[in-house]
């Protein structure tokens, strides 16, 4: 199993326990779609901390597209069709009901020590792209302080 599918497998396992297994497929879109974005997001920042001439370029290109007002409304336009664009892009490929469907039916031909030896492998998928993304804003935190 990928670590997507692996995602929504361990959704599934845990909604399963808690009688909201039909959510989980909504739940698993989302979360999958959030660990990609800060996965994206780190990739965005780590460019602006290693390449000096990224952040000025992206400065000058989003002043030639917006005008002088790049401030805060700006950047949260674009973060948020970021991720709807992501998030849709799960939804309609992995994230479809065909293929979740072949997930869990996948997921639940193994046995319940392999269930929960996927569960935990799944707990630690989604914690790294979380260590990645508040290692890079760290780096990032350390840079501009120097």
């Amino acid at each position: 199993m990928n670590p997507i599918k692996i995602i929504y497998s361990c959704r599934y396992f845990d909604l399963k326990k808690q009688g909201k297994e039909f959510t989980a497929r909504k739940s698993g879109t989302l979360i999958v779609s959030l660990l990609l974005f800060l996965l994206a997001l780190s990739a965005f920042l780590l460019m602006i901390l290693y390449y000096p001439n990224f952040e000025t370029t992206i400065t000058e290109f989003a002043n030639k597209t917006f005008g002088e007002r790049t401030g805060k409304g700006i950047s949260k336009l674009v973060l948020v069709l970021f991720f709807g664009i992501i998030f849709y892009a799960i939804k309609y490929t992995v994230g479809n009901q065909n293929s979740y469907n072949k997930t869990i039916e996948e997921f639940s031909l193994f046995t319940e020590y392999e269930q929960k030896k996927i569960k935990k492998i799944g707990n630690i998928y989604f914690l790294i792209p979380i260590i990645i993304f508040i290692t890079t804003m760290a780096l990032l935190m350390l840079k501009t302080t120097n």
